[in-house]
């Protein structure tokens, strides 16, 4: 158990394990300056050092004095050591059309990696409704390996204590069963303030839901913008239709952030119906998850995005890496987002044919 002390900087240690694990810092590359470390997490100079110290200790960072601290002992972060012997993996996945969900595309990088691995995967579609304690323990004895694609933890109440389980898109930990591969928030805060600054606005809507990753995004974001200018946080349930405060664009000096691109694909649509414009090209729009450009029936949208495809070969590997090695820890995987400029004059094209 951590004590008081280190619950201070673990955030930030747990932020910085996840970026060596992805790849963002790769061996012998610098991390972010202990200033900006401070900022970022808000610590004082003080307990951020002793959380260096302590990944110092634990052979994953050196510091080199006059340089600064760097990445150190990358065989501690990497995938497993040697493929599974027929690892069984059950894939769960909410919806079984490619068309209406990006999880399809990170299916296909799982599929893809898996050819490469001595590994058999179970696909099962399932909502998470159908994920009861007792079907959950069904499987779990039948499979090395739980691998969840999409944003289960929203509802999902159990996960089983006798098989590691990974989660793509999920935030949840499960007291320490559960690793989870999803958009890094600090970055793709970063990108969404840059794209607010250059179009010169002051005050951001943010559009959120409680309870999931969508939302720790949305707060991330909110307390990078404050430097800049003002938000307003707007909070909704993400399994029920928008209140129509979570749909009002009609002020074209605010910018409007969605953590969903569902939701921001909702307020499209309406707006598409109500004045027959591209809300993309008439408002400050920013969306998270690059949902825009995986489903073809999506409004245009300015998104942030990773790439589904490559998520789902790195869930894939986390999965061998907690079969290979029993007892690890669970791990936070963090992806680098890319930013996607829609495309309204295409897709107006396209609707009218």
């Amino acid at each position: 158990m951590r004590t008081p002390e280190k619950l201070i900087f673990h955030d930030m240690v747990e932020y910085l394990e996840s970026m060596i694990v992805s790849g963002k810092y790769p061996p012998g590359s610098p991390i972010p300056t202990l200033r900006e470390l401070c900022r970022m997490f808000h610590l004082s100079t003080g307990t951020a050092a002793r959380g260096i110290r302590l990944m110092v200790d634990n052979n994953l960072l050196e510091v080199r004095h006059g340089s600064g601290t760097f990445v150190r002992r990358p065989e501690n972060v990497s995938g497993p050591e040697q493929d599974a012997a027929e690892t069984r993996i059950a894939v769960f996945m909410i919806n079984s059309d490619p068309s209406e969900h990006y999880c399809a595309h990170a299916l296909r990088g799982v599929q893809e990696a898996s050819r490469h691995h001595n590994c058999r995967l179970y696909i099962r579609f399932r909502n998470h409704h159908e994920l009861g304690r007792a079907f959950l323990d069904e499987v779990a004895t039948e499979n090395d390996v739980l691998l969840f694609l999409g944003d289960y933890d929203t509802r999902l109440k159990y996960l089983p204590k006798t098989r590691p389980c990974v989660g793509l898109e999920m935030h949840a930990s499960y007291d320490g069963r559960n690793s989870t591969v999803t958009l890094d928030p600090f970055s793709a805060a970063e990108t969404a303030a840059a794209f607010f600054r250059r179009r010169k606005v002051e005050t951001v809507r943010i559009f959120s839901h409680p309870g999931s990753i969508h939302h720790t995004r949305g707060i991330v974001f909110r307390e990078l913008w404050n430097r800049y200018g003002g938000s307003e946080f707007i909070e909704f349930d993400p399994y029920a239709a928008p209140p129509p405060e979570a749909c009002d664009v009609e002020d074209s000096a605010l910018g409007y952030f969605f953590v969903s691109g569902t939701v921001a694909n909702h307020c499209a649509v309406r707006y598409r119906e109500r004045t027959g414009g591209c809300l993309a090209a008439e408002r400050h729009i920013l969306s998270l998850d690059g949902k825009s450009r995986l489903i073809h029936f999506y409004e245009p949208m300015n998104t942030i995005g990773p790439d589904w495809y490559e998520a789902g070969a790195v869930a894939l590997g986390e999965s061998l890496r907690r079969v290979a090695q029993p007892g690890s820890a669970a791990r936070r995987i963090y992806l680098t987002g890319q930013f996607h400029a829609c495309n309204a004059r295409k897709r107006k094209s396209t609707l009218e044919e």
